[in-house]
């Protein structure tokens, strides 16, 4: 996973699971998601760049904006209430990241 430099010029570094942590921190959005789902994250996404074969460019703001954590499938539910019906985890569509810390969830916003 790489990180973005927004200079004139860009310089890729390698980010590794304390940089990746480190950079929501930087960007004030450390409370976006609990110290287990940054872990989880982390590693859905360097398994999703080796197995695509691909280096992803770090984003904080779009990893925030397009991943949602919650504390449990009821409090998803409850986030998307109106005009949805998810009766279980299995009727979400897209990415869901489970089995980290208990109940919680992060799932790709759609």
């Amino acid at each position: 996973m790489m990180q973005k430099n927004t200079g004139e010029k860009d310089m890729k570094i390698t980010v590794n699971r304390y940089m990746f942590r480190r950079q929501f921190e930087i960007w004030g959005r450390n409370d976006s998601y609990s110290y287990h789902g940054l872990d989880a994250l982390f590693d859905y996404l360097d398994a999703r760049d080796e197995d695509c074969g691909i280096e992803s460019e770090l984003y904080v703001q779009d990893i925030c904006g397009n991943w949602d954590e919650y504390d449990n499938f009821e409090e998803f539910q409850k986030a998307y209430s109106d005009g949805f019906d998810y009766e279980n985890i299995e009727d979400i569509e897209g990415t869901v990241i489970s089995g980290y810390d208990g109940e919680k969830i992060i799932v790709e916003a759609f």
